[in-house]
C-alpha cells in the first residue's frame, strides 16, 4: 500500500524525470500538483452540477468543467513522460482556450480574468528567455482574455449560466497558481544571492592567492637572476685578467643560473595554465589506471635515474581531466623518489574507496618530513631543503594542492623521518 502511495506521490511530482536545474525542479513539481488540484477542483464542480439546480443548459456547463479537468490533468501526464516542451506549449496555447469559450458562450469575467492573470504569471516562469517567441505568447494570452471579454461587453454572452460556486473554487486554485510563482521567484533571488556569496568567496580567496603568488613568484625569480648577472660580472673580470680557470667556474655559475631560472618558469608557467583551465562541468568519467599508464610512460627516464620501482594497485575511474590526474601523478612520484635515500627508491601507488570518496595513497621509503613542516609543504614555492642537496621550485605539491582543491578534495601528508611517507589524495565522488 506505502509502495503504492509513493508511486502515486512520484508520478504527479514527475521526480526524477529531469536533469535541469534545481529550481526548474522544484517549479515543475509544485506545477504538477497545482495542475492536478485544478483538475479535480473543475471535476468536483461538474459532479456538484448534478445536486445543484442550474438555470440554463447544464450540459455544455459539465462539458466545459471536463475540458478543463482533462486540460490540468494533461500537464501532470506529460510532464512525467518527461515531455517538458510540450506541456509547456500545452499550458500556454491550449489552456488559455477554455475561459475564452467560457467567457464567450457562459459569460462572466471574475474567475476567468483571474485563471488569465496567473496564466501569464506562470508563463513568465516557463518561459524566462525574453526573445519574439516569448511576446507573442504574451499577446497571444492577452488577446484570448480581451477579446471574448469585448464580446460579451456588446452582444452578451451566447448561453449565460448562473453557477456562483465555480467561482470561488477558480479564485482559489488560481491563488496556488500565482503562490507558485512567487516562491519560485524567492527561491530563484535566494540561489542568485548563495551563489553571488560563494563566488565572492572564490573571488576573494583568489586575489589573496593572487598577492601571494605575485610575492613568491618575484623572490624566486630576483634569486636566479641576481646569480647570473653576478656571475656573468665576475666573468667578465676572469676574462680580462686572463684567468680561464675562473671563467669556466664562473660561466659554469650563470649557466646553472640560467637553467634554475629555465625551470622556475616552465613551472610558473603549469600553474598559470592550470588556473586558466576553465570549470569541470564538462568533466567525463576517465580510467585512472590508464592515466598512470600515460604518467609512468612519460617518466620513464626520470624513474631509470633515480633507479625507484614504483609499485600499482587498480585505482578504478574518476569523473575528472586526465592532464588533472598525469599533472597529480607525475608530482607525487617524483617527489617520492626525488625525497629518498634509500638503496632502492620505491613509491606505492594504490586506492581505497570509502563510502562517497576515492582515497588515492602514494606511499614511498623516502627520507620522511618533519611534523612542524607537514602543513605548509602544500604552498607554492615551499623548499625544506637547500638547492645543493635536492633540485627543485618549490612549486609541485603547490601544483597538487591546487589540482585536488578543483575537485572539493583534500590533501594531506603522514610522514616518519627517515621512513618514508603516505601522501592521500582524497577525492569525492
Amino acid at each position: 500500500m506505502s509502495n503504492t502511495v509513493q508511486y502515486i506521490i512520484d508520478f504527479i511530482g514527475s521526480r526524477g524525470v529531469t536533469n535541469q536545474k534545481k529550481f526548474v525542479t522544484f517549479f515543475l513539481y509544485w506545477l504538477n500538483w497545482v495542475s492536478l488540484l485544478t483538475s479535480i477542483g473543475s471535476f468536483s464542480v461538474f459532479l456538484f452540477t448534478f445536486v445543484y439546480d442550474i438555470e440554463g443548459p447544464i450540459w455544455f456547463y459539465r462539458f466545459i468543467t471536463l475540458l478543463v479537468s482533462f486540460f490540468y490533468l494533461l500537464i501532470v501526464i506529460l510532464h512525467h513522460f518527461n515531455k517538458l516542451e510540450l506541456a509547456f506549449l500545452h499550458f500556454a496555447f491550449i489552456i488559455p482556450w477554455w475561459y475564452a469559450i467560457a467567457i464567450v458562450v457562459l459569460g462572466g469575467n471574475f474567475s476567468q480574468s483571474i485563471a488569465a492573470a496567473s496564466t501569464l504569471v506562470v508563463i513568465l516562469f516557463i518561459y524566462p528567455k525574453r526573445d519574439r517567441f516569448f511576446y507573442i505568447l504574451i499577446v497571444y494570452n492577452v488577446l484570448l482574455f480581451v477579446l471574448p471579454s469585448l464580446y460579451v461587453s456588446l452582444k452578451g454572452p451566447v448561453i449565460g449560466v448562473n453557477f456562483p460556486f465555480d467561482e470561488i473554487v477558480v479564485f482559489l486554485l488560481c491563488c496556488g497558481w500565482v503562490s507558485i510563482a512567487f516562491i519560485s521567484f524567492d527561491r530563484s533571488r535566494s540561489s542568485l544571492i548563495q551563489n553571488l556569496k560563494t563566488n565572492n568567496n572564490i573571488l576573494n580567496t583568489r586575489t589573496k592567492e593572487l598577492h601571494q603568488f605575485s610575492y613568491l613568484m618575484a623572490h624566486d625569480i630576483k634569486t636566479p637572476i641576481r646569480n647570473i648577472v653576478s656571475f656573468l660580472g665576475l666573468l667578465d673580470r676572469s676574462l680580462k685578467a686572463n684567468n680561464i680557470d675562473k671563467a669556466k667556474e664562473h660561466l659554469d655559475f650563470a649557466l646553472k643560473g640560467s637553467m634554475d631560472l629555465n625551470n622556475l618558469v616552465t613551472d610558473i608557467s603549469k600553474v598559470i595554465e592550470l588556473r586558466g583551465d576553465g570549470d569541470l562541468e564538462a568533466v567525463e568519467m576517465q580510467d585512472l589506471d590508464k592515466i598512470l599508464e600515460t604518467t609512468l610512460f612519460s617518466l620513464r627516464n626520470q624513474i631509470d635515474i633515480y633507479e625507484g620501482e614504483i609499485k600499482r594497485n587498480t585505482l578504478g575511474h574518476y569523473k575528472c581531466k586526465p592532464a588533472d590526474m598525469v599533472l597529480l601523478f607525475q608530482n607525487l612520484i617524483i617527489n617520492g623518489l626525488k625525497y629518498n635515500q634509500s638503496t632502492k627508491p620505491c613509491v606505492e601507488v594504490k586506492s581505497i574507496k570509502v563510502k562517497d570518496i576515492m582515497i588515492l595513497q602514494f606511499i614511498d621509503n623516502g627520507i620522511g618530513i618533519e611534523k612542524e613542516y607537514q602543513g605548509k609543504i602544500f604552498d607554492f614555492f615551499q623548499r625544506l631543503h637547500v638547492k645543493s642537496e635536492y633540485e627543485g621550485t618549490g612549486i609541485g605539491l603547490g601544483i597538487c594542492n591546487y589540482i585536488v582543491g578543483r575537485y572539493n578534495g583534500k590533501i594531506k601528508v603522514e610522514s616518519i623521518v627517515g621512513e618514508g611517507s603516505t601522501f592521500s589524495v582524497e577525492l569525492p565522488f
